[in-house]
């Protein structure tokens, strides 16, 4: 099931975790990545499948995802609380 632009999630992937569409990788990864320090460059460089703007729509899934969710939240959702508490400035700049 296609949720947004370019985010499915089906259960035979990655349990049902949210991927990039027509891959393997999760919303989760490439946010987890980014909060790391990864740039565009560098997961296009680690993933050659993947592109731009797949990992915009990861940020903008996220976005979209947190909005709608405010107050539950599953396990691969990164939460503003959580990227604080984390130390994630990155994230909280992308996902607040």
């Amino acid at each position: 099931m296609t949720v947004h632009d370019r985010i499915e999630i089906n259960a035979k992937i990655k349990l049902g975790k949210p991927v990039i569409k027509d891959s393997c990788i999760t919303v989760e990864l490439i946010l987890r990545e980014i909060a790391e320090g990864a740039d565009e460059q560098a997961h296009l460089e680690a993933y050659p499948h993947l592109t731009v703007h797949g990992i915009h729509s990861a940020v903008r899934y996220t976005r979209r995802t947190r909005s709608r969710t405010k107050k539950s939240c599953s396990r691969w959702l990164v939460t503003e609380e959580s990227a604080a508490w984390l130390g994630h400035k990155r994230l909280q700049l992308l996902i607040g």
